[in-house]
């Protein structure tokens, strides 16, 4: 059974928090205003650092952006170079996070 974890991106302070309280709807806690929270996928890198959706991920040849697909239920990493998308369950000791969307936007897609 996976470890069921989240984090948030404060962006009034510009950085990501991994212990956080949201008031019920609102979007804010005493710590200042989330613009996204983040779950853990039950993943980590081949460093053992753990991996959250919106991460960015590398393998030495391909970047990809972690999102959750709805249709297939699973974490899938889209490639930002290429229109494609892997399952993230796969096992690729190579795998590294080296980022995410809200510490990098421009490479949004």
């Amino acid at each position: 059974m996976r470890e069921i974890k989240f984090r948030a991106w404060n962006k009034e302070y510009g950085i990501m928090d991994y212990k956080f309280l949201i008031w019920a709807g609102s979007g804010r806690d005493e710590g200042g205003e989330y613009e996204s929270i983040m779950q853990y996928t039950g993943l980590k890198d081949k460093n053992g650092v753990e991996i959250y959706e919106s991460d960015y991920l590398s393998n030495g040849e391909y970047e990809y952006i972690v999102e959750w697909d709805n249709k297939n239920f699973c974490w899938n990493g889209r490639n930002v170079s290429v229109p494609t998308r892997s399952a993230l369950n796969w096992h690729d000791e190579e795998i590294s996070v080296w980022g995410n969307i809200h510490q990098h936007p421009e490479l949004m897609l």
